[in-house]
């Protein structure tokens, strides 16, 4: 099976200015992602698809292919399944025609090459074709409320009245550090991931998805007091 790995790093960003090429620690964001997918073993070839002369800059110097995104693809309003049918169809016309693709969002920046080899093991045991990452939740739904015709309702009813967190039933956060999709199922239903997909489990620490201002500010922290246990390749 041929492997994609595909860092999707657009210019602009609504929450964070400049977010993929803003330096994090040493590095910018991007080449987080991009340290972390060139070091896996079990990725056969990684592109980045962007529209920042910037993010291609630094995406050149990994050795990686480039793909150039139209910026009809590359607004804040632009499906991620656009940006990647694109890549798929030029990488095609370089001879290059992946079995999947793993996605790996730069936004995840504690994501490592071990969860990447270890998501993509897990993927081609499981004949699955679609995995997604995920983390467990902080906030289990069994204790989060709505208020509903000015009453307050459980947003999952507890398995009965009164049980605590032990007899709660498993949930999951969708953490967004990698897809892994058959190529045929992103071309054919443009979905990365459906009811009956793998779920690659990962620790909360490493499950950061930087969205807005407080996430950068958690990121910092983590560099600085977590590093030897989140283990980033620097």
């Amino acid at each position: 099976m041929i492997m994609l790995g595909l860092i999707p790093a657009r210019r602009g960003s609504k929450g964070i200015s400049g977010k993929n090429i803003r330096p994090l620690g040493d590095f910018p964001l991007v080449e987080y992602t991009l340290r972390a997918a060139t070091a896996a073993k079990r990725l056969d070839v990684v592109a980045v698809t962007t529209n920042d002369p910037k993010v291609a800059q630094i995406a050149s110097q990994f050795k990686v292919r480039v793909i150039d995104r139209p910026e009809s693809m590359a607004r804040d309003e632009s499906p991620m399944i656009d940006a990647v049918a694109h890549a798929l169809e030029i990488l095609a016309g370089q001879g290059c025609r992946p079995d999947a693709v793993t996605l790996l969002q730069p936004t995840s920046p504690f994501r490592t090459a071990e969860h990447i080899d270890q998501a993509v093991l897990q993927f081609c045991e499981s004949g699955a074709d679609s995995l997604l990452s995920v983390n467990a939740v902080s906030e289990h739904p069994c204790e989060c409320v709505r208020r509903e015709d000015g009453r307050l309702n459980r947003a999952v009813d507890p398995p009965s009245p009164g049980s605590g967190r032990q007899a709660f039933p498993e949930y999951w956060y969708v953490n967004g550090a990698i897809y892994i999709t058959r190529t045929s199922m992103l071309l054919d239903k443009r979905e990365f991931w459906d009811a009956k997909s793998e779920i690659f489990i990962m620790p909360s620490l490493n499950s950061l998805d930087i969205d807005g201002p407080s996430d950068w500010i958690l990121a910092q922290a983590l560099l600085k007091t977590h590093f030897d246990s989140i283990g980033l390749v620097r």
